[in-house]
């Protein structure tokens, strides 16, 4: 006698690998091929893909409704219009990083930086101007501080390391050769607070200090560092190097603060990740949140185990997801992380990765893939048996 046939319409639950075959809770499957669990427990095609742009990318990101793919050169896909335009000829070699941060996207290598606002690239950083400092006589007494910036494309002021003089009896001569446009910022006799005077056009004389003018707010600070991760947390952006998580100053993406801008930890960051309360920061054994970075930082453990490197996503509700070895992890914007496949899925590992998420057909789904030798986990069931006696 054929056994009945059995109709199972609701697969909400998704793939279990944990549980034996033949004791699979209800709503979950042991394994899907080019299907996936929709929310509402019914089986879909997997979302479907085509190729608009050819090359080894090594990053992208959106900058407006522009793509920006990056590999060995550096090209914005329209996909409005379906079209690519090159925006530059060569990328140096090493880690590649981006984040969109204010409808432009920044990008970070180790030899470039740049912000891309979809059509054109713009240097990231504003280097500091070359300047010589000298001493005539004249009518100024007392200690004196010196600071010359210089503007970037966008009209972004650079940082500057004042020159701190003693007068007496004397004018001060600030030249330089640097074809950008400069400030020049003076302070009055004895005072700590530097003003502006004048651009500096080849050479000022400065012999009157004016004191009604604009104040100097980019003294002490340094261009953005070079990182192989970005995030994009409020007014700042966060970027991590090495043992090192670094941050920019308020709503001056370009500028950095080398004293007090940075975190160091025990071990390499492999994730960074943002969300509406704090950053999320990954090592290969624990996991630390990262809040009040404009104001007054405070740092917390999320979770006493590691991320995998590369599979940090920001979710558009305020939240973050990464991957772990116990699966998806999501974070919320208090700190508080949740492991939402564990006891359930227990995924094969890699040393890196890379994440992203897609909405389609009514699904959003976390979709991430592993790169480099595989590591199988123990607590998925693999391999199994059924065994009965028949007395």
């Amino acid at each position: 006698m054929p056994a009945p046939t059995t109709r199972i319409s609701n697969w909400s639950q998704g793939i279990n690998n944990s549980a034996q075959p033949d004791r699979l809770p209800d709503g979950a499957v042991r394994n899907l091929v080019n299907l996936d669990a929709s929310a509402g427990g019914t089986l879909e095609l997997r979302a479907p893909y085509r190729r608009v742009h050819a090359g080894a990318l090594r990053a992208c990101g959106a900058a407006g409704r522009k793509v920006i793919a990056i590999g060995d050169t550096v090209a914005a896909y329209d996909p409005m219009t379906d079209s690519t335009q090159q925006l530059a000829g060569a990328v140096g070699p090493g880690a590649v990083a981006c984040v969109t941060h204010n409808g432009q996207l920044f990008i970070s290598t180790p030899a470039e930086t740049w912000r891309c606002d979809g059509a054109q690239l713009q240097p990231w950083g504003v280097p500091e101007p070359a300047v010589s400092v000298s001493l005539v006589p004249g009518p100024l007494s007392g200690v004196v501080t010196v600071g010359v910036t210089a503007l970037g494309a966008g009209g972004e002021e650079s940082g500057v390391e004042p020159f701190v003089l003693t007068l007496s009896n004397q004018s001060i001569v600030v030249s330089s050769s640097d074809p950008r446009t400069l400030r020049l910022y003076v302070s009055p006799p004895n005072h700590e607070t530097l003003y502006y005077q004048s651009e500096l056009r080849g050479q000022v004389v400065v012999s009157n200090v004016r004191d009604e003018t604009d104040r100097l707010v980019t003294d002490g600070l340094r261009p953005f560092p070079a990182c192989s991760m970005l995030a994009s947390h409020h007014g700042v952006i966060v970027g991590a190097f090495d043992r090192y998580v670094v941050m920019s100053e308020p709503m001056m993406p370009h500028l950095h603060n080398p004293v007090a801008g940075f975190f160091q930890y025990a071990s390499p960051v492999n994730l960074l990740v943002a969300t509406d309360g704090g950053v999320f920061i990954g090592t290969d054994d624990a996991t630390f949140f990262l809040s009040g970075l404009e104001n007054e930082p405070a740092q917390i453990l999320a979770l006493n185990i590691g991320a995998i490197a590369g599979t940090g996503v920001a979710l558009p509700d305020g939240r973050a997801a990464w991957f772990t070895r116990y699966g998806q992890a999501i974070g919320a914007a208090d700190g508080s992380v949740a492991l939402i496949n564990s006891g359930k899925f227990s995924p094969d590992l890699a040393a890196d990765g890379a994440a992203g998420l897609i909405e389609h057909n009514g699904n959003q789904m976390l979709v991430t893939t592993m790169r480099g030798p595989i590591r199988t986990s123990g607590l998925g069931v693999g391999f199994h048996h059924s065994l009965e006696i028949d007395e």
